[in-house]
């Protein structure tokens, strides 16, 4: 009656405070010399107990499941960093963009445009060096011999 008594109150322990985990092991013992019941659920417990202590292989994650684990916390990482790395690409191609603006790609400065038959040519004020735009060196090769010949003579010095 004891047994039962001890196993009722280490029950009750679970939901209220106090030591549940020592309380129920103590009541099936002294229940476990009455009943074989509690002896083989006493053993049971007594096994997982030693097996959870041990750190059996079937309670540890798998070698393929690490494998996983490892793969798959490498590839968040690695998202995250090519993130910040982007990010940061962002920001540096906007500064250049900004510090390089209109400049002169060979002495560094200001570029002058000049709007000649809907084409827009950037000359430095500097070497005065001509650049053009993407798809403006199209729009100067259809132009006739009388238009190239006016395009370079408002250049000339």
């Amino acid at each position: 009656m004891i047994g039962f008594t001890i196993l009722g109150i280490g029950v009750a322990m679970i939901v209220l405070p106090g030591p549940a985990i020592l309380v129920i092991p103590v009541g099936l013992g002294i229940l476990a010399t009455e009943f074989v019941w509690a002896s083989r659920l006493l053993k049971t417990l007594k096994m997982k107990f030693q097996k959870f202590k041990e750190g059996d292989k079937r309670m540890r994650p798998s070698e393929r499941e690490e494998e996983y684990f490892a793969r798959m916390e490498f590839v968040n990482k690695k998202k995250v960093e090519e993130e910040k790395h982007k990010k940061l690409a962002e920001q540096e191609k906007k500064k250049l963009k900004e510090m390089h603006y209109m400049r002169c790609p060979k002495c560094g400065m200001e570029l002058i445009e000049i709007d000649y038959k809907n084409i827009k040519i950037d000359k430095c004020s500097e070497c005065d060096g001509v650049w053009l735009d993407a798809g403006e060196m199209e729009q100067v090769a259809t132009m006739d011999k009388t238009g190239l010949d006016k395009l370079f003579s408002v250049f000339k010095k």
